[in-house]
């Protein structure tokens, strides 16, 4: 009698789990598409700012190229950040750096090619700014 009720129990429980863990993968892909598109909303946003802005001596060419670095390495998120491919300390690193440099309202071309080389970094490439 008391295996019965445990194995009522035990079904009722698997049960449950198994509907949590159902809910569970959706609230994560929900979620895991929430921030690919907000990243992606906001990238835009940056690239289109930092073209309207920037200097003579900065190709808007070499500005698309390292947000198209940056969505490419956004669009396979988590697992970029998991793999070291996005690092976020480096992500910071750029964003203080932005927020410092254009805490006049003006850009330089030196600080948009810092800035350009340092987002590189953020997501794996190596390669400066104007460097073929």
């Amino acid at each position: 009698m008391i295996r019965e009720k445990f194995r009522e129990h035990l079904s009722l429980i698997t049960y449950i789990l198994m509907i949590a863990l159902v809910l569970m993968f959706l609230v994560f892909a929900i979620q895991w598409y929430l921030i690919q598109q907000t990243l992606g909303y906001a990238i835009e946003l940056i690239k289109a700012e930092l073209i309207q802005q920037s200097p003579s001596g900065v190709e808007a060419s070499e500005i698309q190229q390292t947000f198209l670095n940056v969505q490419d390495a956004v669009k396979s998120i988590p697992w970029s950040v998991i793999s070291g491919k996005i690092s976020l300390s480096k992500a910071k690193t750029a964003a203080d750096y932005a927020r410092k440099s254009n805490s006049d309202g003006i850009w330089t071309s030196q600080e948009v090619n810092t800035l350009l080389k340092m987002t590189n970094a953020t997501v794996g490439i190596k390669r400066g700014v104007g460097s073929k």
